[in-house]
């Protein structure tokens, strides 16, 4: 049995490797992860219009067949990744008035108008179970620091406001390096999101909670042999 488990994620890495080897790159390119059961190939043609008329092209891959090493809150249904300086610095910019930063915001609702209200089924080696699709912006701030936030129970008119809020975090990151962020719209403001470890690597009962950027520094440390 686990032998044929090994075998069929071998497989799922070379089917993978295919999908990444499509992808585009360049100083105008925003990256799309999704499920083929939330976009269809007629609404993925009309967000890829919708990208190139603010100038930027979408590269997009299909994680659908796919099953995951675990089910856990660092990955999205939908992830919506913002890598280049030139993009991103529109959303961290904190210009609302711009019109750039008006049409990226729309753009991002867009994306987010896919999954919202749906539901998703995830699958693991373990476990399958459905639960509601989620979408993930994920942002490069710089070459050392990213974020991922979360929009988890927001509705669009809330999702607007906490993306007029994005220019607060870096002044909250400092030199965080990997933050994982869910919007309070009770705070009105991005709050960091405690990562469940003991869920993250053995599916068990929590004993404990770490922030995301403590919880990479310590997988790093281990690999190093820093901490055994």
């Amino acid at each position: 049995m686990q032998k044929d488990l090994n075998t069929y994620l071998v497989e799922m890495e070379k089917i993978m490797a295919e999908r990444r080897s499509k992808l585009k790159s360049g100083p105008n390119v925003i990256q799309l992860r999704y499920l083929s059961q939330h976009i269809s190939p007629a609404e993925l043609a009309q967000l890829e219009t919708e990208t190139e008329a603010l100038g930027l092209q979408l590269s997009a891959m299909d994680r659908s067949g796919i099953m995951q090493n675990s089910i856990s809150s660092l990955s999205g249904d939908l992830v919506l990744m913002l890598t280049e300086p030139g993009i991103t610095g529109i959303l961290l910019s904190g210009l609302m008035t711009n019109g750039l930063y008006d049409g990226l915001k729309a753009l991002i609702i867009s994306f987010w108008s896919k999954v919202n209200g749906k539901q998703t089924v995830s699958q693991t080696a373990r476990t399958i179970r459905e639960h509601p699709a989620s979408f993930n912006l994920s942002i490069k701030i710089d070459e050392n620091r990213s974020v991922e936030l979360k929009t988890e129970n927001l509705d669009e008119k809330a999702l607007g406001v906490a993306l007029d809020k994005i220019s607060d975090i870096v002044k909250d990151l400092g030199n965080q390096k990997n933050t994982l962020m869910l919007f309070d719209p009770l705070d009105i403001k991005w709050t960091q999101v405690m990562v469940d470890i003991d869920y993250l690597k053995q599916h068990q009962k929590l004993t404990r909670e770490i922030p995301l950027e403590e919880y990479l520094e310590e997988l790093r440390r281990k690999e190093s042999g820093e901490l055994k």
